[in-house]
């Protein structure tokens, strides 16, 4: 086997000489973006960016009324960040086992119960179990949904994704803020507000609902995504000797299940190249896997069938074999793999051993470039936490800081390409410099905003530098992401973000406890200014390559054998009743799709002919 070359797992990028426009950048990336996945993920995400967005200010607020200090108020805040930080990876290994529909669906059923509570709040324990609630909820959604579009884009794209991804977040902190401020000054009390982030992630579950049982959202779905994804991978035609071994592999078995199967949803990221029984009988090693990246957990099967050869078959739900022909494409490979009718399966082999594999193995992935996250994520936070306080310091009423919070977000909103322009096209290192050094300098002359007309300015200039790292966070943990076992990574990464908010929201609450306003201001403005050299010298550059995984790496042989025994006892005991088996639709399982069931797609059974070049096709019984 000859291993291929890929960036990251990703297909290698054309050549300087075919290089698409700019004008094909931007059609092929939104296009995937915003046709694929739409109700499933991209309106969830906004509807429970509503939720996020209001959160803080109506924290400062209710904690206000409740009588409680500014330091009072931000440790009800780091409550919210502590709740995220502690179950980050524990929610990437449920990801691992259940999907990541089955975990949005939860953690929208429980943004909802903490908007019921936030609207019944009257002391502190109520306050508290709120928050508590809604940094659980929150945290466990955007972990999957960071998970699933980290699996279906590829690195050459990645960055203006990402950015697009976060930009439709920020319309929702600006929907979020504004609207919260309509129901303060026309209902009288602001905790009206959460009824708005309840009908909002009820909406949210029911758009999941119908992408999840709906048969013409999957078909769109796959339509989209096929047409918008082949123009983005490049052609990877087998080996010539690699074409040889192919020739004499024939796969027929029916749909047996697999307790640890999973599918994969890299649509851009070539799977891993599976061992598999040749007609010699020799199993064929399995590869090297550090250029072939697979993302676990993005989409799951409950019912998954043994893996195959990715390059060679496409098997179909009902477990008969179709063959595509040689020379296929990464392109139709990617396309195959986003769906549960044409995706192939991944062996799933998680642990808690696993998990601390990927501490040691990742070690100087994760220090190095959480500790620029968590240094972005200090100041981001804090960013809505110091507008609020200073809105409160000009004697601002509540809605008038629901107003300045959304002006804020408005710029973000609209300028959310320019981060993913400058990652894609200039870089990823020198896309974490300008959001550092900008919000630096905007925390420095915070201070000295104290009337209204001031506060708005520092509000935009928050959200024009803030605009320009848009999606950075997201897009540099998925480039740096092991080949197997994605899903605790990005639990571990999470977590080491969400420490970005427990260590702001307990630093604020100190330095605001302890040495005012002021100091905590230009605290955050010192931060920044470090944050920008550390992401210049410190993080992992783009060109330096993932560190070697031997002990991911030796999990996945052991896992692969103790399969390929499975498959090898019952290719054994199926070649003894019935040398062609042929499986009715009727009888095949349901798949799940991110831990949802779908309904099988019948297709014919074919096996290649004895002696000749072609194949045929097996009527159905």
């Amino acid at each position: 086997m000859h291993a291929h070359e890929h960036h990251y797992g990703a297909a290698p990028l054309p050549a300087p000489e075919q290089e698409q426009p700019l004008g094909h950048y931007f059609s092929v990336t939104y296009a995937e973006l915003l046709k694929a996945h739409v109700l499933d993920v991209h309106l969830p995400n906004i509807l429970i960016g509503i939720s996020a967005s209001i959160e803080v200010p109506l924290v400062t607020i209710l904690g206000r009324r409740i009588g409680a200090n500014y330091s009072s108020i931000a440790d009800y805040i780091s409550v919210m960040a502590l709740c995220r930080t502690l179950l980050d990876i524990p929610f990437g290994i449920t990801v691992e086992y259940v999907g990541v529909r089955n975990v949005m669906f939860l953690c929208l059923f429980l943004n909802i119960v903490a908007s019921l509570i936030g609207l019944n709040v009257s002391n502190g324990a109520s306050l508290f179990a709120f928050c508590m609630l809604s940094g659980i909820s929150l945290g466990g959604f955007f972990l999957a949904r960071h998970i699933f579009v980290a699996g279906i884009t590829s690195k050459k794209y990645r960055g203006l994704l990402m950015a697009i991804l976060s930009g439709l977040l920020r319309w929702a902190h600006v929907i979020g803020p504004v609207a919260s401020g309509i129901f303060a000054s026309y209902s009288g009390d602001v905790r009206y507000s959460f009824v708005l982030s309840a009908v909002a992630n009820s909406i949210a579950f029911g758009t999941l609902v119908i992408a999840t049982q709906s048969t013409r959202c999957q078909q769109v779905c796959e339509r989209t995504c096929r047409a918008s994804l082949a123009s983005s991978v490049a052609r990877t035609p087998l080996h010539s000797e690699q074409e040889e071994d192919a020739s004499d592999i024939v796969w027929h078995h029916p749909g047996v299940t697999g307790r640890d199967g999973a599918y994969v949803a890299t649509a851009l990221l070539p799977p891993a190249t599976a061992s598999f029984p040749t007609k010699s009988g020799v199993s064929s090693s399995l590869p090297d896997s550090a250029n072939h990246r697979v993302i676990v957990g993005a989409e799951r099967n409950g019912s998954t069938s043994p893996p195959h050869a990715h390059h060679l078959h496409h098997t179909h739900a009902n477990g008969g074999v179709a063959t595509r022909p040689r020379s296929c494409s990464a392109a139709s490979t990617a396309s195959a793999s986003l769906h549960p009718d044409t995706g192939a399966c991944q062996e799933h082999n998680f642990h808690l051993t696993t998990l601390w594999s990927t501490f040691v193995d990742y070690w100087s992935v994760i220090w190095r470039l959480g500790l620029y996250i968590v240094l972005a994520t200090v100041l981001r936070a804090n960013r809505k936490l110091l507008i609020s306080f200073a809105g409160m310091r000009a004697a601002m009423t509540d809605a008038q800081v629901s107003y300045l919070m959304g002006f804020s977000f408005i710029f973000d909103a609209l300028l959310f390409p320019l981060g993913g322009l400058m990652m894609d096209l200039l870089g990823r290192q020198f896309a974490m410099v300008p959001t550092a050094v900008g919000l630096g300098i905007v925390f420095m002359f915070l201070p000295l905003c104290t009337t209204e007309l001031k506060l708005y300015v520092a509000a935009s200039a928050f959200g024009i530098v803030d605009a320009l790292g848009c999606g950075i966070i997201m897009t540099l943990t998925a480039d740096r992401a092991p080949p197997r076992c994605g899903a605790p990574f990005f639990g571990i990464m999470r977590t080491v973000q969400d420490m970005g908010h427990v260590v702001g929201a307990r630093g604020v609450s100190s330095l605001m406890r302890y040495a005012g306003f002021d100091v905590c201001c230009w605290m955050l403005t010192v931060a920044g200014f470090f944050t920008a050299v550390w992401g210049m010298y410190g993080v992992p550059s783009d060109t330096e390559a993932l560190p070697e995984a031997p002990r991911l790496e030796q999990a996945a042989v052991v896992a692969h054998e103790r399969r390929l025994h499975m498959l090898s006892s019952y290719s054994q005991s199926s070649e003894e009743t019935a040398p062609l088996a042929v499986v009715s639709a009727t009888a095949t399982p349901s798949t799940t799709t991110y831990g949802t069931a779908t309904r099988p797609q019948p297709a014919p059974c074919v096996r290649r002919q004895e002696g000749g070049e072609g194949y045929r096709s097996v009527a159905r019984s």
